[in-house]
């Protein structure tokens, strides 16, 4: 994640990341949940496109979003909305779903950036459907609207 921070000053690395990724390729199955959270992030935020790397990444993440804190599934969220791989649809299934059935973090539990970034990220991707996760997103924004910021 420093890289990311850091690399526009730098300037190109996407050699660099594509040698991370294909080192990273073989271990996702041991990242834990703080690990592909930034992974993700850092892809993301660099906008450097490994399409087959967020692909795994994003199955990986599947199954084990209950294991992810509330700012990990936010952090996730965002990555797939910027660069979406073909599994993205089902890793927001899965963040919905684990959300409205409390599996995780519960909506109650993310920061109000966090709701702002969860409710941008589904809508970017057009993930709407799941009127059980917007009306979460409406019930915990509401709730603390005198919390919300000029951009959230």
């Amino acid at each position: 994640c420093a890289l990311a921070e850091i690399s526009p000053r730098l300037g190109d690395h996407s050699t660099l990341f594509d040698k991370i990724a294909d080192a990273a390729f073989p271990l996702i199955r041991t990242f834990d949940p703080q690990h592909v959270a930034n992974i993700l992030w850092a892809y993301a935020k660099m906008e450097h496109p490994r399409p087959e790397f967020f692909d795994a990444l994003a199955k990986e993440a599947a199954p084990r979003l209950r294991d992810f804190s509330a700012q990990q599934l936010a952090n996730v969220a965002w990555s797939l909305s910027k660069q979406p791989p073909p599994s993205s649809n089902a890793a927001f299934d899965r963040i919905a779903e684990d959300v409205v059935m409390t599996r995780g973090p519960s909506l109650d539990s993310f920061t109000s950036q966090g709701l702002a970034m969860m409710a941008h990220s589904f809508a970017a991707v057009g993930h709407v459907a799941n009127t059980d996760f917007w009306d979460g997103i409406d019930r915990a924004a509401t709730a603390r609207v005198s919390e919300l910021g000029p951009l959230e």
